[in-house]
Formats: C-alpha cells, sequence, structure tokens
C-alpha cells in the first residue's frame, strides 16, 4: 500500500492517525472515501498520489474537519496528538486549523479573496490568534514572504491576489498556511502553479520545515516531485489506499516537423499589455497555424497567463495587434479561440451541472437541448471521463476531473485555436495520458491550432513542434521544441525571484512582473 524510505522521525507516538474512516455522498449514501488505517509520524511528510477522482483532496478534508455540504462523515477517527479532532464542536475545530493545522488549498483562486489585498488576508490569522505588536506582525509578515522566495514582499502585500502571477498566488497561500507555525501542514497540489525551479525550492522548503518538527500531508499527482519530497507514499484509488505503482511516462503525439500546415488561425504582432502602470506583456509577436502546436515556457511571473489572456481578447493591449482567424468570422463563428484557465473552478458555474457546463456552446449554435447533451456526453467520454458526472455539480469533482471539464467545454465549441494554460497541473498521470491522447488526436488531423502554456516539459514535448521562452514579460528564445527543451533543461530564472523559496535577502526587483 504504501513505499517508505529511512524516515528522520521520532519513534514515539504518530501526530497524527486515521482510523476506520469512511466519508459518504449525501445523497445516494455512495462510500467516497474508505480509510482502514493512516499514520503521520512527527517530522514526516506524507505523500498521497492517485489518479483524479480517487479521494485525496476528501482524506484532505475529512481529516480538517471541512467535508463540503454534498459529503458526510459516515465513521472514523482522526486523532491529532491527543485530541479527536472529528469529535470536536465546530469552533474548536476552527481554532485547530488555525493554529495548528495548516492547509493549502488546491485552488489559490477560491482560498484567497480577491477583492482584499493579501496583507489583510495574511494580517487576519495573526490578529485573530497571536497577541502581536503592528511592528511584530509586520515582521513576521516580511519574514514569511522573503522565506518564500518574494524579492519584494512589500510589494505582494499590498496587491490583491488578482495581480499576481498564478505561481506567487500559490505562495502566498503557503505563507497564509504556515504563519501560525503549526504542527500539521495539509498542502493539496501546493507546486502546481509553480516552474520548475520553485517546485525544487518547495521540496527543500518542506523538508528543512519537517527538519524542525513539522508533518506534512502531501497531496500531488506529480510522482517525481512526491518522491523526493516524501518519507512515506500512498496511493488512492476509488477511496481506497492501493498499492503504489510508478509513473506513466507520456507519448509522443507532436506532428511531424516536414507536414504542410494550415493557414495562419492567430498572428500577434508586437503586443504589450500593462497592469497597474508596469508592462508585463511587452513586444511579443507570434504566429500559429492550422494543426501546430506552439509552447510556451518560461517561470512562474514571466507574464505567460497574461499573454494567454491577451491573445484571448479578454485584456486590452496598450500597443500591437491579434488577429484570430478570419475564416471563422466569416463563417459567423462567435468565439474562434478558446482559453483553458489555469484554475478550471473560477470558469466553471456552480450553479450548473457537468452536463450543462459542456452543453452551452452546442445550445449557443441553436442545437435543440437533448443533442446538445448528448454532444456534450460524447466530450466528456472523449477526454476520458464517466458519463455518471453529468449531472454532478462542479464542487462534487475533484480538481483534476473539473480541469477535464474544462476541456472538454473547449473543445464543445469547435474553436479554431485551444489556448490552454497549464491544462496539466492538477492531473495525474492517467488523465494526462489522456489529454495528450485528446490533443494529439485534434491537431494531427489538422481540426485546431493549440497554444500550450506549461510548466510541465514532458507535456510541451509531447505535443508541440515549436517552443517559445518567455522572461519578464518578453519573448528571450524561440526555435523547435526537440533542440529549445534538450538545451534549456532549467527555465530562465526572473530576475526578480533570484532566490527561490529559501531565499532571505533577495534583491529587490525594478518593476511588477506579469502571470
Amino acid at each position: 500500500m504504501m513505499l517508505a524510505r529511512e524516515k528522520r522521525t521520532s519513534s514515539s507516538s504518530p501526530l497524527l492517525a486515521v482510523r476506520n474512516l469512511a466519508v459518504r455522498a449525501a445523497i445516494g449514501g455512495r462510500t467516497v472515501l474508505g480509510i482502514e488505517h493512516l499514520e503521520l509520524a512527527r517530522g514526516e511528510i506524507l505523500g498521497v498520489v492517485g489518479p483524479p477522482g480517487a479521494g485525496k483532496s476528501t482524506l484532505a478534508l475529512a481529516v480538517a474537519g471541512m467535508l463540503p455540504p454534498g459529503l458526510r462523515l459516515a465513521a472514523g477517527d482522526v486523532q491529532l496528538g491527543e485530541m479527536q479532532l472529528l469529535a470536536l464542536p465546530e469552533r474548536e475545530l476552527r481554532r485547530i486549523r488555525g493554529s495548528q493545522i495548516g492547509l493549502i488549498f488546491q485552488s489559490p483562486d477560491e482560498a484567497l479573496d480577491q477583492l482584499r489585498s493579501c496583507r489583510v488576508q495574511l494580517e487576519e490569522p495573526l490578529r485573530a490568534h497571536r497577541d502581536l505588536s503592528a511592528v511584530e506582525r509586520e515582521d513576521r509578515l516580511l519574514t514569511a514572504l522573503s522565506s518564500l522566495g518574494f524579492a519584494d514582499p512589500a510589494r505582494i502585500l499590498a496587491s490583491r491576489p488578482a495581480h499576481l502571477s498564478g505561481g506567487e498566488r500559490q505562495r502566498v497561500l503557503m505563507a497564509l498556511a504556515t504563519l501560525l507555525e503549526p504542527e500539521l501542514l495539509i498542502a493539496d497540489e501546493p507546486t502546481s502553479g509553480l516552474d520548475p525551479d520553485l517546485q525544487q525550492d518547495f521540496v527543500d522548503w518542506l523538508r528543512t520545515n519537517s527538519n524542525g518538527g513539522r508533518s506534512t500531508i502531501l497531496i500531488s499527482h506529480q510522482w517525481d516531485l512526491v518522491h523526493r519530497a516524501c518519507d512515506t507514499i500512498v496511493r488512492i484509488e476509488d477511496g481506497r489506499l492501493v498499492p503504489t505503482a510508478p509513473p506513466i511516462a507520456l507519448p509522443a503525439c507532436r506532428p511531424a516537423s516536414n507536414r504542410r500546415l494550415g493557414p495562419p488561425l492567430l498572428c500577434a504582432k508586437g503586443i504589450g499589455v500593462q497592469i497597474s502602470g508596469s508592462e508585463v506583456v511587452a513586444d511579443v509577436s507570434l504566429e500559429l497555424r492550422r494543426g501546430e502546436a506552439l509552447g510556451v515556457i518560461g517561470p512562474s511571473g514571466a507574464g505567460k497567463t497574461t499573454l494567454a489572456r491577451a491573445l484571448a481578447g479578454l485584456v486590452p493591449l496598450v500597443r500591437g495587434s491579434v488577429d484570430p482567424d478570419p475564416a471563422a468570422r466569416r463563417r459567423g463563428q462567435p468565439s474562434p479561440v478558446q482559453l483553458v484557465f489555469q484554475d478550471p473552478a473560477t470558469s466553471l458555474n456552480p450553479r450548473l451541472s457537468i452536463g450543462e457546463a459542456v452543453a452551452e456552446a452546442a445550445l449557443a449554435r441553436g442545437t435543440e437541448p437533448a443533442a446538445a447533451l448528448e454532444e456534450a456526453r460524447g466530450w466528456i467520454a472523449r477526454v476520458g471521463l464517466d458519463a455518471e458526472l453529468l449531472d454532478r455539480l462542479p464542487e462534487t469533482l475533484s480538481g483534476g476531473q473539473k480541469q477535464l471539464v474544462a476541456i472538454a467545454r473547449a473543445l464543445a465549441s469547435e474553436p479554431s485555436v485551444i489556448i490552454a494554460d497549464e491544462p496539466s497541473a492538477s492531473l495525474g498521470p492517467e488523465a494526462a495520458l489522456q489529454l495528450v491522447a485528446v490533443l494529439g488526436k485534434l491537431i494531427q488531423q489538422g481540426e485546431v491550432a493549440l497554444l500550450l502554456i506549461s510548466h510541465d516539459r514532458e507535456l510541451v514535448a509531447a505535443l508541440c513542434e515549436r517552443v517559445l521562452v518567455m522572461d519578464d514579460g518578453r519573448v528571450v528564445a524561440s526555435g523547435p521544441a526537440v533542440e529549445l527543451l534538450d538545451s534549456n533543461p532549467v527555465p530562465v530564472r526572473p530576475v526578480s525571484d533570484p532566490g527561490g523559496l529559501g531565499a532571505t535577502a533577495p534583491a529587490a526587483p525594478s518593476a511588477e512582473r506579469g502571470r
């Protein structure tokens, strides 16, 4: 059931013990999680892997006493030290979650209030659980952010989450989870928005914290990261612990480089984007043709997501132009460019069922409701999801399942161009394999062009013929994927973040970087 290496933990009683835990769906009573026995020693890092929807996040929420309304605790005990957590009243549980259990959620956009500054949100737990002066709070915040690699923590404190990159928001969540120095840290896909350099820095940060006695449950689909970080690894499938298995390699699905490509479907010339007065995309030009896959790589905060939003027409340009598929416009196609967002939870209507969300595109074309739902069923199956999800709401799905639904919905619009921003960030190896198969087939058949933004170089290598490397809002390199990915094994380190997660006194940046 588990893999273990030589532990650096004490032989005393475990910090956390889970026994006979059963979680069921509130409607229908289906068992979604059944864990007979699981222990976590003091200072131990436990890795939890498994496919989307297996129950990994449900385990984390059950341990923290935070099951959503659609799930209920049917049986079991969760013991933290001497406390039986599930027997405590909610008020006491909230106090423990604030001071003794730190939570890094899978979706920073859901966990952080987009309308309030990071300072206000980071100060809240300190005000509630610590008797500190204003000067002491400020020092605690600056130290926490600096330890997570922020070169200019004062800028982060003054910013709202919407003005930060995905990787920066993820690190703000890490600071929020560890400000009160909890005994137990639960991290659900904490590296999904981080580039490979920062992922390794995160591993080092976790190991340093575990040496100080903190225990961690690390939920991740990234086998190599889990193997580097964790003392013990368990795998969950269908809500139960099963024997671990080695990772699955992605097959190369990129089209042959000597084939004839179709006409241009997306042209960008010298585009620039500003956020809060700082230029976060500067003088970027690119062309994407039918049947082509173009990869965009670079460190967190390099401007990749802002570029994607600019190409999709979601942010204004201060200079340059973007010309989407003119033939599609002549056909009256409402949206020739579809953007698959990095965080699918923010792009799915929580009030619509999965079937309704995917069927929207067909309904917009005038398709009858029954036929539109049948189309949705086909797209759901094509991305490897079960048809039983069609009647469920997004809140009942895992992060990986939501991402596959978002991809199915984008494909259902029959776009000319798909812009996928970190589409595999929350996918396990099996789901990533399905994603490569679906997108690879569409590209090879010339049905779409793909702009793929990803820190996952294996995914980029599997799908893309050409690659752009971005840093500080600019394209700093471009060329064939087979050459660029081999010659640039490590992404360019942004000048405003030279020290990584372990930096304590990095140099200040000259301007805010883009997402």
